[in-house]
């Protein structure tokens, strides 16, 4: 394990200093983006390394842990040792060509040859790889003992008054001009993230969405949501039925999420939390206008999606219709809302890794 408890100490300069024996020696997957986070936790669950990271030290929120070692390559990676380079220069007749032109500028000042002679000797020596302290290096299994020993000591917490830098500020606290992203975004581990394919076995109680779009009146001004979700009845389990019996669920409006002084206008939010048709009340269910209970199994476009907890529709659903659909749910038009902004950031960072 000592070559994870480097990993885990200078993860970043793994990454950026040595990636080629990161990505190709090792063949571990690299990390994209690791320069937009300011928190990275490597840890190891079940025999594994994973990795999970936060956008700000000071964020309540962690992304998704990904297995970035499976416990079959951890003792591969573990045993790794990087080879012994010698500490010699290979243009030393240049080196030495220059010093022997220096030394001769200093023969022409008075008392500065005689005066700087020991450093140039200890340069010569420097340039020939003859000094005990540059020859060798550090010992690797020294190095790794202290990193071992050092975490497991308990550190002293004493309280210090400093001013904390700028760099430090911004590490630590998001800024007006970095607005809070959808941390699972931020880092891409390309073949580690990879959801598995979805069942697409849709039986009483699946949540699937259509393509009739969905008509909401919010403040006397229709919008028109270009899907509907809605959950598959009984009647819907029989594979060569081409129709789906479906109970409808509608979002929510919130306030738009603008610069604009003053009241905010309420808008339709398909990215918050959805409710089912038949609990609105009278009022509410009047402002909306549903397809037909009886769907055909060709408008069905997403099956068995997994709401969160907040019965929100998940961001990888939404990045499913924009890519596989066509469907523009980042439009400005249609995601003018908090979390509406937060996917449309996802989606922008997504595009530049």
């Amino acid at each position: 394990m000592a070559f994870l408890v480097l990993m885990s100490d200078i993860s970043t300069c793994i990454q950026f200093g040595i990636g080629k024996i990161w990505k190709i020696i090792l063949n571990l997957p690299v990390l994209k983006g690791i320069r937009r986070v300011h928190a990275l936790n490597f840890f190891t669950h079940r025999g594994a390394v994973c990795v999970k990271w936060k956008q700000y030290m000071t964020s309540d929120a962690w992304s998704k842990p990904v297995i970035l070692i499976p416990p079959s390559g951890v003792h591969a990676v573990a045993i790794w040792r990087p080879p012994v380079r010698p500490r010699r220069f290979e243009a030393r007749d240049r080196m030495h060509a220059w010093l022997d032109k220096y030394e001769t500028k200093l023969a022409h000042s008075h008392d500065a040859y005689t005066k700087h002679k020991p450093e140039l000797d200890i340069l010569r020596k420097t340039i020939d790889g003859e000094l005990p302290e540059y020859s060798s290096g550090p010992d690797i299994e020294q190095i790794i003992a202290d990193l071992i020993r050092y975490g497991k000591s308990t550190p002293t917490h004493e309280p210090v008054t400093t001013t904390m830098p700028q760099d430090a500020i911004v590490q630590l606290f998001p800024g007006a001009d970095l607005p809070q992203t959808c941390v699972d975004s931020l880092i891409e581990i390309p073949g580690m993230q990879d959801a598995p394919a979805p069942d697409d076995v849709v039986g009483p109680g699946s949540m699937v969405i259509c393509k009739p779009a969905l008509t909401m009146s919010v403040g006397g001004s229709k919008t028109q949501v270009p899907f509907s979700l809605g959950m598959a009845m009984p009647g819907s389990d029989a594979d060569d039925a081409d129709y789906l019996v479906v109970a409808w669920w509608v979002p929510g409006a919130s306030a738009a999420a603008t610069f604009r002084p003053g009241k905010k206008a309420k808008v339709i939010d398909m990215f918050g939390p959805w409710a089912q048709y038949d609990e609105l009340n009278l009022e509410t269910a009047a402002c909306v206008v549903v397809p037909s209970v009886r769907e055909p199994r060709d408008d069905v476009m997403l099956v068995n999606v997994e709401l969160d907890s907040d019965s929100m529709i998940p961001f990888c659903a939404f990045d499913a219709l924009r890519t596989a659909h066509g469907i523009d749910v980042s439009a400005i038009s249609l995601s003018m809302t908090h979390r509406g902004n937060i996917y449309r950031a996802h989606v922008l960072q997504t595009a530049s890794m």
